[in-house]
């Protein structure tokens, strides 16, 4: 890890070749990293995770105390904020004893991580919403042509059916927009930086004074 330090990489993780965990608990954690980087985009994120072993340098930790996150969740703050990284692979002891992390303890940063860097599953609502609305209002269209230019009798179950997919869809996209305004407001309240300075080129740290 040094040696990559030393090469160029602001952040060395550990990878583990291979999880010592049962079959259910593997299955669940590997389910989780592929929905975890699809609904992210972090592209590059190892598809078994990193471990809570890793390496970075002065710059790293001095940005990394600018973000006032209370959901933190270490590793994935510290690969989103963009320094070079590198990985090394290792294999687990078999000797080691079963770890305390439990399944619902891991559940919980799954969440926790889903929710604090991704917006996809509220533009998954709002387009579900979008999509019943459509359809709703297309058959909506088909039913009044029948029935005024075709003359043909429209059952009383079809109404039923036209309302609620309408005002299903509706309120998908009513949720959708109020999950917008949501995670805009929950981004400003964390107080983050907006960006991160990489290196300073002819500035002076001496403060400004004012005129």
């Amino acid at each position: 890890m040094v040696e990559k330090f030393k090469n160029g990489s602001e952040i060395v993780w550990s990878i583990r070749k291979k999880r010592n965990l049962d079959f259910i608990n593997n299955l669940f954690m590997s389910l989780f990293y592929k929905i975890f980087i699809l609904f992210s985009g972090f592209k590059n994120y190892p598809s078994k995770g990193t471990s809570a072993f890793f390496l970075v340098g002065k710059k790293v930790y001095k940005n990394f105390k600018k973000f006032n996150d209370k959901t933190i969740i270490v590793n994935m703050l510290i690969y989103s904020m963009g320094f070079k990284h590198d990985f090394v692979e290792y294999e687990i002891d078999r000797n080691i004893r079963n770890s305390s992390f439990t399944f619902f303890k891991r559940l919980k940063v799954a969440i926790d991580g889903i929710v604090s860097y991704s917006y996809l599953p509220i533009r998954i609502i709002s387009f579900l919403g979008l999509v019943l609305s459509i359809l709703a209002f297309i058959f909506i269209l088909i039913t009044l042509h029948d029935y005024y230019i075709n003359n043909i009798t429209v059952e009383g179950w079809t109404t039923i059916i036209i309302l609620i997919s309408l005002i299903g869809g509706v309120q998908f996209l009513t949720l959708g927009i109020l999950g917008e305004y949501i995670w805009r407001i929950s981004e400003n309240a964390k107080n983050n930086p907006l960006y991160l300075i990489d290196e300073k080129i002819n500035f002076s740290e001496e403060p400004i004074e004012k005129i």
